[in-house]
């Protein structure tokens, strides 16, 4: 949450995984209608051309591996946190995480 509180953060998100967010913010009884705002703001889909600064994988090293084909040319670095059994390629536990944004490095 504190993320889409950055002055000009912007998190690109996947497609389907965007529409998913979409569709259960515009729900009529949706306990996350207080933070739409701040999604239509900040939240944009991902595609290709856009110009990515960190990516950020919750899920397993499946999720890393997907995350990181979704590029052409060189990958930017990545941040896992491990939600999969696993964990080769995630080594933060998603209960490790900063109590507060980092700064806006602009």
């Amino acid at each position: 949450m504190g993320l889409l509180h950055q002055d000009g953060a912007v998190i690109l998100v996947e497609k389907t995984v965007y529409r998913e967010l979409q569709e259960e913010l515009s729900a009529r009884d949706s306990p996350y209608a207080s933070i739409k705002g701040a999604f239509e703001e900040s939240v944009q889909e991902f595609t290709p051309d856009k110009n990515v600064d960190l990516i950020m994988c919750l899920g397993g090293d499946g999720v890393i591996l997907h995350a990181s084909s979704l590029f052409q040319g060189p990958c930017p670095p990545v941040l896992g946190f491990n939600l999969g059994s696993m964990g080769f390629l995630a080594p933060h536990a998603f209960t490790v995480r900063p109590t507060r944004p980092l700064p806006n490095p602009r």
